[in-house]
Protein backbone atom coordinates (compact mmCIF):
# COMPACT_ATOMS: atom_id res chain seq x y z
CA UNK A 1 0.00 0.00 0.00
CA UNK A 2 2.85 2.08 0.54
CA UNK A 3 5.10 3.14 -2.30
CA UNK A 4 7.06 5.86 -0.33
CA UNK A 5 10.04 3.45 -0.54
CA UNK A 6 10.85 2.58 -4.06
CA UNK A 7 13.33 3.37 -6.11
CA UNK A 8 13.07 5.96 -9.35
CA UNK A 9 11.26 4.30 -11.94
CA UNK A 10 10.25 4.65 -15.09
CA UNK A 11 6.64 3.09 -16.41
CA UNK A 12 6.14 2.42 -20.49
CA UNK A 13 2.87 1.90 -21.66
CA UNK A 14 0.90 1.36 -24.89
CA UNK A 15 -2.26 3.21 -26.12
CA UNK A 16 -3.41 -0.21 -27.37
CA UNK A 17 -2.55 -2.60 -24.60
CA UNK A 18 -4.81 -3.91 -22.21
CA UNK A 19 -2.88 -3.41 -19.36
CA UNK A 20 -2.18 0.30 -19.95
CA UNK A 21 -4.37 1.94 -17.54
CA UNK A 22 -2.97 -0.08 -14.66
CA UNK A 23 0.82 0.70 -15.43
CA UNK A 24 -0.21 4.22 -15.91
CA UNK A 25 -2.16 4.36 -12.81
CA UNK A 26 0.68 2.53 -10.91
CA UNK A 27 3.26 5.34 -12.63
CA UNK A 28 0.98 8.04 -10.96
CA UNK A 29 0.55 6.47 -7.41
CA UNK A 30 4.57 6.02 -7.10
CA UNK A 31 4.58 9.93 -8.26
CA UNK A 32 1.81 10.56 -5.50
CA UNK A 33 3.79 8.79 -2.99
CA UNK A 34 6.69 11.25 -3.89
CA UNK A 35 8.65 8.47 -5.60
CA UNK A 36 10.47 10.04 -8.89
CA UNK A 37 8.85 8.16 -11.51
CA UNK A 38 8.56 9.24 -15.38
CA UNK A 39 5.41 7.52 -16.50
CA UNK A 40 5.30 7.39 -20.95
CA UNK A 41 2.38 6.27 -22.78
CA UNK A 42 3.18 5.33 -26.39
CA UNK A 43 0.22 6.56 -28.97
CA UNK A 44 -0.96 4.21 -31.23
CA UNK A 45 1.24 1.42 -29.98
CA UNK A 46 0.35 -2.32 -28.70
CA UNK A 47 0.86 -4.49 -25.99
CA UNK A 48 4.81 -5.86 -26.72
CA UNK A 49 5.49 -3.07 -28.92
CA UNK A 50 8.96 -2.76 -26.86
CA UNK A 51 10.30 -5.44 -28.97
CA UNK A 52 9.41 -5.04 -32.34
CA UNK A 53 12.61 -2.53 -33.27
CA UNK A 54 13.03 -4.55 -36.36
CA UNK A 55 9.08 -3.07 -37.56
CA UNK A 56 8.27 0.29 -35.44
CA UNK A 57 10.56 3.39 -34.58
CA UNK A 58 8.51 3.97 -31.72
CA UNK A 59 10.02 1.14 -30.34
CA UNK A 60 13.37 2.33 -30.80
CA UNK A 61 12.48 5.41 -28.99
CA UNK A 62 11.05 3.76 -26.34
CA UNK A 63 14.06 1.49 -25.70
CA UNK A 64 16.45 4.64 -25.83
CA UNK A 65 14.41 5.51 -22.66
CA UNK A 66 14.59 3.11 -21.14
CA UNK A 67 18.68 2.86 -21.59
CA UNK A 68 18.73 6.63 -20.60
CA UNK A 69 16.63 5.81 -17.27
CA UNK A 70 19.15 2.93 -16.63
CA UNK A 71 22.36 5.18 -17.21
CA UNK A 72 20.60 8.46 -15.16
CA UNK A 73 20.25 5.68 -12.25
CA UNK A 74 23.35 4.22 -12.35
Amino acid sequence: ADLSGLPPALVITAEYDPLRDEGNEYGHRMQRAGVPTTVTCYAGMIHGFFSMTSMLDRAKDAQAQAVRALLSAL
